[in-house]
């Protein structure tokens, strides 16, 4: 585990790695042809979940911020 995530980042990362494992069977059965490539779509899966976790993360915060101004 990069040791530059916070611990609630690697808890993150935890689920994540979690949910790849629940579905790569279904993708390996798609095509087995991919079995050499786990590791590469694990990584992708890992950053594309993580990206779009902090982009939602972020949109919810500039929500907040923009609600708790309209309430001043």
């Amino acid at each position: 585990m990069d040791s530059n995530y916070s611990e609630t980042s690697s808890e993150l990362i935890i689920e994540i790695m979690k949910g790849f494992d629940e579905i790569w069977p279904k993708i390996v059965w798609y095509d087995p042809n991919l079995e050499g490539y786990k590791e590469l779509i694990k990584s992708v899966y890992a950053k594309g979940m993580i990206v779009s976790f902090n982009a939602l993360q972020a949109k919810l915060n500039t929500e907040i911020k923009t609600s708790e101004q309209m309430l001043h």
